[in-house]
């Protein structure tokens, strides 16, 4: 059975989402946001291994500390191909319109619709839904939905 903690932070109040295995204390984080950083301290307090790094979509507010996750854990990016040029393009993740260009680092992995991600003895299903942005991604699991915007 999977674990889900969602927390809103910085100035757009966006969710960062973890979510991990009780058992074997494998977990996920999704969209790490502004001023995200004690979600650090809740992965080593609950004594998690991070798998992996994701992100819903390719938007300043969703990727912004991509770089600080990365460079603690070692883990590997994934996101949907669509987005993936958003990641180091501060036009198309439209930071630049914020005066402090973000750049994230480039995706290990591209997700696609049908895909699942391995959390410890659970998966979580991928699904494309474009609209918000070309290449928006929700993850399912029995009993939550994982959403960006």
């Amino acid at each position: 059975m999977l674990n889900i903690l969602a927390q809103p932070y910085g100035p757009y109040q966006v969710n960062t989402i973890l979510v991990w295995c009780e058992r074997t204390k494998q977990a996920v984080l999704f969209d790490p946001t502004f001023e995200s950083e004690d979600i650090i301290e809740e992965i080593e307090r609950r004594g998690l291994t991070l798998r992996y790094l994701v992100n819903t979509h390719g938007h300043l507010d969703h990727i912004a500390l991509n770089d600080v996750i990365k460079a603690q854990f070692k883990v590997p990016l994934l996101i949907h191909e669509l987005d993936r040029p958003m990641l180091t393009n501060p036009i198309k993740n439209l930071s630049l319109l914020t005066g402090e260009p973000i750049t994230s680092p480039d995706a290990d992995r591209t997700l696609k619709e049908g895909d699942t991600l391995q959390i410890g003895e659970d998966n979580l299903q991928v699904f494309h839904v474009p609209g918000h942005t070309p290449g928006s991604l929700v993850f399912y699991y029995p009993g939550f939905v994982i959403t960006g915007d």
